[in-house]
């Protein structure tokens, strides 16, 4: 694991909390904390925020062994109990996730939740040189860890033959594994939708859609680009054609961009490319007085830049897929299945300076 991943930025209390701590310092039923914190049975939203934020500052969590054991008796057996879980880091920079870093969320999250359910997160880079897939499966069985993360934004084009007969394994976002695995991301489609709609309500009708797709095994954004085609042709007689530029970024790109903002005229643009905030200034557009823009990812965007832009809920979806682990470690769902069920997360809309109401 990296230093600036280290244990401390999640402190944990020295003496665990128990629930029926959290429900003595609220004056109610330990069920009822427990229904609140399970999210079973019911009980008024209201008083499940305040047991959640009560326990939350408390530093209650939840113990594993507890969970996992009730499950199995429930389910009549008895097995070895796993409170770890291993995050599979596969970007090219081992400082992928590191504090302060776009995709930190991913990580900071999930190992928060993972401590709050009583799991210890641990990182691995696929980066590493000494790093095989024979020597993995070995430390992962060795540590008796079964859950796997595997983390978002995968950029590698390997081959990893893991031993998924005795892993319980949850993408987050794309990875480049063949195999169909359980996946928690966000909702694209439904977050173009938002994007649209916002920059509709703020007088556009010309909405242009520019995308450079991550890598060659996500065909993500090319789908995405289609999705923009079907909203932008239910503006009837204001249809823009998307561009979408090479995965690898070259000379031969602003040329691309310059031609089709010539041909195409949008007066808003929706896209993950980062590079055409400058184009534009460049060539002596303003923004967003001329032509406004919306970042697909705002946590990808240039802080200075302040984009307004979809705000796809990092944290939100590294706690889901967390949830998702556990609850196939607790149910010793182990491999992988024919069909594996993906959850996606719906994002926010979040302003900033780039496409104001006109």
């Amino acid at each position: 694991m990296s230093p600036s991943h280290a244990d401390e930025e999640f402190p944990l209390p020295a003496t665990r909390i128990t629930l029926g701590q959290v429900a003595r310092e609220l004056g109610v039923a330990p069920s009822t904390v427990s229904r609140a914190l399970s999210g079973k049975g019911r009980i008024n939203p209201e008083t499940r925020e305040r047991i959640r934020a009560a326990a939350e500052s408390l530093g209650y969590r939840e113990d594993a062994l507890i969970s996992t054991l009730m499950t199995q008796l429930k389910q009549g057996g008895e097995r070895e109990i796993q409170t770890a879980m291993a995050w599979l880091n596969f970007a090219p920079d081992r400082e992928y996730f590191a504090k302060g870093s776009p995709a930190y969320p991913f990580w900071a999250s999930a190992k928060k939740h993972a401590a709050r359910l009583g799991y210890d997160l641990t990182e691995f880079w696929m980066g590493d040189p000494q790093l095989r897939v024979s020597r993995l499966n070995q430390i992962l069985e060795a540590r008796g860890i079964e859950g796997v993360l595997i983390a978002p934004y995968a950029c590698f084009d390997l081959e990893w033959n893991l031993d998924w007969s005795r892993l319980a394994p949850v993408a987050i976002e794309f990875t480049p594994f063949q195999q169909e695995l359980p996946r928690i991301g966000a909702y694209d489609y439904y977050n173009v939708c938002i994007a649209v709609n916002q920059l509709e309500a703020r007088g556009h009708r010309r909405i242009g859609y520019v995308v450079r797709p991550l890598h060659e095994t996500n065909q993500f954004y090319i789908m995405q680009a289609r999705f923009a085609i079907t909203l932008m042709e239910s503006q009837a007689g204001e249809a823009v054609h998307p561009l979408v530029l090479p995965i690898q970024p070259g000379r031969e790109d602003l040329d691309r961009f310059r031609n089709w903002l010539r041909e195409e005229k949008p007066s808003a643009i929706l896209t993950n490319v980062n590079e055409l905030y400058p184009w534009l200034r460049n060539d002596g557009f303003s923004v967003p007085k001329d032509i406004a823009l919306a970042h697909q990812d705002v946590c990808l965007s240039p802080p200075e830049e302040q984009w307004s832009g979809i705000n796809p809920q990092y944290a939100a979806i590294s706690r889901r897929a967390v949830q998702e682990l556990s609850t196939r470690l607790q149910h010793r769902w182990l491999g992988i299945s024919e069909r594996a069920e993906s959850t996606y997360i719906k994002g926010t809309w979040q302003d900033g300076l780039t496409a104001p109401y006109r």
